[in-house]
């Protein structure tokens, strides 16, 4: 059934076209976190609105440096997620199941958060209802496609 080396199983059970496709994804997220970190930190999230919202709220100035620093910290960590899954760690299926849970929060948190700190600019910060619930879903699924995606090869991660 397998050699020495994880990487060597025999596929004709379990194929690994997902699993390649997942280590795919996590380089993706990874890039579209750290390059949105930046957006969140220096650019005019309000567009011509952002001075007056971050003078009158100066909560939300502080609040997406934070959203920002935050994406630097999840794509490190899908990064993390990626070599664990790419080497076939033990623990990497549960790091992929921890990171869409980490996105879940960060989706709700940077979807709310705003719209508590600013009340009053409804028609420059609000939720995008269609956005957070789709988001959220296909989070949910993939979480519980990759549970049993991953359950199912558990053989296969050793290290």
């Amino acid at each position: 059934m397998f050699n020495r080396r994880a990487k060597s199983f025999s596929t004709a059970a379990h194929g690994l076209k997902w699993h390649k496709f997942m280590l795919f994804c996590m380089l993706l997220g990874a890039i579209f976190n750290f390059l949105s970190a930046p957006i969140y930190i220096f650019f005019d999230l309000y567009g011509e609105h952002t001075e007056r919202v971050y003078t009158i709220y100066p909560a939300l100035a502080f609040f997406n440096v934070f959203m920002g620093l935050l994406s630097i910290g999840v794509a490190v960590f899908q990064l993390v997620v990626r070599n664990r899954l790419k080497n076939f760690y033990e623990v990497g299926p549960k790091l992929l199941l921890v990171n869409y849970a980490i996105l879940i929060v960060t989706n709700l948190v940077s979807s709310i958060v705003p719209v508590i700190l600013a009340p009053h600019y409804s028609e420059v910060v609000y939720i995008d209802y269609f956005a957070l619930i789709f988001s959220l879903l296909a989070a949910i699924a993939e979480i519980l496609i990759n549970y049993f995606y991953y359950k199912k090869r558990k053989y296969m991660f050793t290290k």
